[in-house]
């Protein structure tokens, strides 16, 4: 039986990418690329082929939303509800987008907030870099979690900003300590 390692020291060798100028592009949309890469197999020594699909903007933000309620002071997280087409499906996920050029992560998660809820808020912490589905996207997102106050006039009516293609776009409000309750129901 082989001896089973214990924590987190690991032995990760190094991989040898292949010159990205040898990549071959294999189709491009309005948002995204699927390339072909190579990189040489540390363990057997060998150029191996993976596709990647690539986004052709800037970094994705997701933001994961807090409210606490002055009232009640069960803290809530603010979803949403959207028609996902690759799926063919509606999805709950946190409000996200993509960051415009020239914003910040904070800048781009408050106004996804704004746009997609209608809510305000402040942020309260932002995640480092996490990449979701390394195998076949470089797709990179931060978590950014933005509280918000029910007391605000902003927050007492909110309204909505979406864009035309956002027509499923809808809010929920699920208490934390039920989340997993919620999301099974």
């Amino acid at each position: 039986m082989a001896s089973e390692k214990i924590g987190y020291e690991l032995d990760l060798a190094p991989v040898e990418k292949k010159n990205p100028d040898a990549y071959r592009k294999l189709g491009s949309g309005r948002w995204l690329e699927l390339e072909e890469i190579e990189y040489i197999d540390p363990k057997a020594k060998v150029a191996r082929k993976w596709e990647v699909c690539k986004r052709k903007t800037v970094l994705a933000t997701n933001s994961k939303k807090r409210e606490i309620d002055g009232q009640n002071p069960t803290p809530l997280i603010v979803l949403v509800v959207q028609y996902r087409p690759a799926i063919g499906k509606y999805c709950i996920e946190f409000p996200s987008g993509l960051i415009d050029a020239q914003e910040t992560v904070e800048t781009a998660a408050l106004r996804e907030l704004r746009e997609e809820t209608g809510y305000t808020g402040k942020v309260k912490n932002v995640s480092d870099p996490i990449c979701y589905e390394p195998g076949i996207t470089n797709s990179m997102t931060k978590i950014v979690d933005i509280e918000i106050d029910p007391n605000s006039t902003d927050n007492i009516a909110p309204t909505q900003l979406l864009e035309e293609d956002e027509w499923s776009l809808q809010v929920i409000k699920v208490p934390l300590r039920k989340l997993y309750e919620e999301l099974r129901g």
